[in-house]
This record gives structure tokens, sequence and C-alpha cells, in this order.
């Protein structure tokens, strides 16, 4: 009986990993409560730049100093006009690593502004 308890349980968590990989894929942008847009997928990324002009924030949360400027993202989207988008692009081992790669960075946080 404890067995199956834990084959379900198990099972569960799959099927939670499964369908928030899912929609990572399609809902790859989301917008925090800051206005601040949370990219994971560089195809997004690079289409969003495309067309408008951002600040990209890359971070990582087992940074001390991106933890302290992830609480100051409020002030900083009110400092910057309405057609400037703030972007954030978390590393995510498995997830955000391309995008790391691509933009070759290093260290967090690291700022890079798109014209």
């Amino acid at each position: 009986m404890k067995a199956n308890k834990q084959d379900s349980v198990l099972s569960v968590m799959l099927v939670i990993i499964v369908a928030s990989l899912i929609l990572a894929s399609i809902y790859p942008i989301r917008i925090n409560r800051e206005g601040v847009m949370e990219i994971y997928d560089s195809g997004h990324l690079k289409a969003l730049l495309k067309e408008n002009t951002g600040l990209v924030i890359f971070s990582s949360e087992t940074c001390p100093d991106c933890v302290k400027l992830m609480q100051k993202y409020g002030e900083l989207r009110q400092l910057l006009p309405e057609n400037i988008l703030l972007i954030e692009v978390l590393f995510k081992p498995g997830l955000t690593d391309r995008i790391f790669d691509e933009y070759s960075i290093m260290v967090t946080p690291t700022f890079m502004v798109f014209k």
C-alpha cells in the first residue's frame, strides 16, 4: 500500500513537471507584478528586441546583488519611459542556458540595452 502511495506521488510530480515545461514553451514571456517582463526563450527575446528598445537584466537567484536589485524592479520600471521594456532573464539551469550563452553572460547581474 505504501509503495502505491509513493508511486502516486511520483506520478503527480511528473505530471506537474511536464505541465510546467509545456507551459514554459507556450508562454515563454511572463510579466510580473512590477511590470518586468521575464523571458525564458532566446527566440522571443530576439523578437521583442527587434521591435522595441529594452533594458535587459541577466540575473540569478543565487546572486546576492541580483536579489537586492530584484526588490527595486518596481522603482526602476517607474523611472524608465513607457516605451522602453524592462526585461529580466533569470538564470535557470536547463531553461535559460542558451540565452546566457548567446549573449556571453558570465556574471550576474549584467545589464544590456538594446535599441
